[in-house]
């Protein structure tokens, strides 16, 4: 009986011992356990979708077929955006090109690129710091936040804001396949003209029942003008205004150009704004002081669609223009 009550009571005091060592422990520690604990609800608070970048399904193309994989842009310059140099090839299998120039003075080109990859018909970008010179390879945006159910984003279109970051506006169609005429304008916006973090909502959507997509956006007089080409009308381009580049308001559609495809960029020149577009397979251009009123066109010597033209800081002219190949 002694030698059980000696093992009971050394038993009680090596449970005392443990009992109290693990009182200091949880006391005086380094990593107090509640640490822990918040560390595992701030994990459970991220989003997949906030810090991994969009990639979109590779799609299987006959390349051999006629299809805007066989377009390539080609690049000029002028000193006056009216006679401009002999074009020359920059890249293969790409379209629908808009530049911006950003505070740094760097060249941003994006594009609509057909690779033979998952990256087939989704923006890439090139970048330029010799005022157009030379320019990097080809290589897909980089999008946070896009929905992975979504039609790829395209008809790229970028604008350099006040603060120095970059934004691209492009068309937007919430339903997978791409024949869908539920397309609005959204945007994205970036610190370093290269990861563009995706901003949810309709930046611009025309209220006619004509398609919206293909815009082009100008911060000009402290107010950001966006336009997209009426499809159904050659000569009729819509038109939204803005004070913060988010909320757009639907103006008055444009009619001045007769014959002009409003499919294009704007750009500013000595005069206003000046939008380059096109019409029977060459580039065309006209100005407005305000974005509201228009002249006629006017054609330059550069053949293609699609332009985009802008004006660089020494106010010469930077052209990337659709050179479309001969249908099979």
């Amino acid at each position: 009986m002694k030698r059980f009550f000696n093992f009971f009571v050394g038993f009680i005091m090596i449970l005392i011992f443990l009992m109290v060592g693990v009182y200091f422990f949880t006391q005086f520690s380094d990593e107090p356990s509640e640490s822990v604990g918040a560390i595992e609800v701030v994990e459970e608070e991220i989003e997949v979708s906030e810090v991994a970048y969009y990639t979109p399904v590779k799609e299987e193309v006959d390349f051999n077929q006629n299809g805007p994989w066989r377009n390539s842009l080609e690049i000029a310059t002028s000193e006056d955006g009216i006679d401009f140099s002999p074009q020359t090839l920059l890249v293969e299998k790409a379209g629908v090109p808009s530049m911006t120039q950003v505070q740094d003075g760097r060249l941003i080109l994006v594009f609509q690129w057909f690779p033979d990859s998952e990256w087939f018909d989704f923006p890439a970008l090139m970048i330029s710091e010799d005022a157009g010179n030379t320019w990097t390879d080809p290589e897909p945006m980089k999008l946070v936040g896009y929905p992975e159910d979504w039609a790829v984003p395209f008809d790229p279109a970028l604008v350099t804001l006040p603060d120095g970051r970059v934004c691209m506006y492009f068309t937007v169609n919430p339903k997978k396949f791409s024949g869908s005429t539920d397309t609005y304008i959204s945007s994205a916006i970036s610190d370093d003209g290269l990861t563009y973090v995706y901003e949810p909502g309709i930046r611009f959507e025309d209220t006619d029942e004509d398609l919206t997509r293909d815009s082009t956006v100008i911060y000009f007089d402290e107010r950001f003008h966006i336009f997209s080409p009426a499809h159904s009308e050659d000569g009729v381009m819509n038109h939204g205004v803005s004070e913060n580049g988010i909320d757009f308001t639907v103006e008055e559609d444009i009619t001045e150009g007769e014959s002009l495809i409003w499919l294009g960029n704007v750009t500013t020149s000595s005069t206003g704004m000046r939008f380059y577009g096109f019409t029977k397979g060459e580039i065309a251009w006209a100005d407005s002081e305000d974005g509201f009123i228009w002249t006629q066109e006017q054609r330059v010597n550069l053949i293609g669609a699609d332009p985009a033209v802008i004006q660089l800081e020494d106010g010469s002219y930077l052209a990337v223009v659709i050179k479309f190949a001969k249908k099979l």
